[in-house]
């Protein structure tokens, strides 16, 4: 796969934003949520995951401090890269 020149990637995220919050895809306050990240170290790009059949977005964080004063506010779950799920978890087989 060709990537594209200044592209921040998944890894490039976690390298340099390390410090994740995890909110549900359907959470209500979406404005809310980048108007209160102005100002704070977090990444431009946010990353997802899936479990129990339910989307998540990951905000990520420079500082460890932005990153807790968000979780606080939105009440989102804090975690870093190595504790994040995977964002396709292994479905299990359906019974035949």
């Amino acid at each position: 796969m060709a990537s594209r020149k200044n592209e921040l990637t998944s890894k490039g995220i976690d390298r340099e934003w390390p410090h994740q919050v995890a909110l549900p895809a359907d959470y209500r306050q979406y404005m809310i949520l980048h108007r209160v990240g102005n100002g704070w170290s977090v990444c431009p790009r946010h990353q997802t995951y899936y479990k129990d059949r339910r989307e998540f977005i990951v905000y990520c964080f420079k500082e460890k401090s932005d990153a807790q004063l968000f979780q606080m506010h939105f009440d989102g779950e804090l975690m870093t890269p190595e504790t994040r799920p995977p964002k396709y978890p292994k479905m299990p087989k359906r019974a035949t």
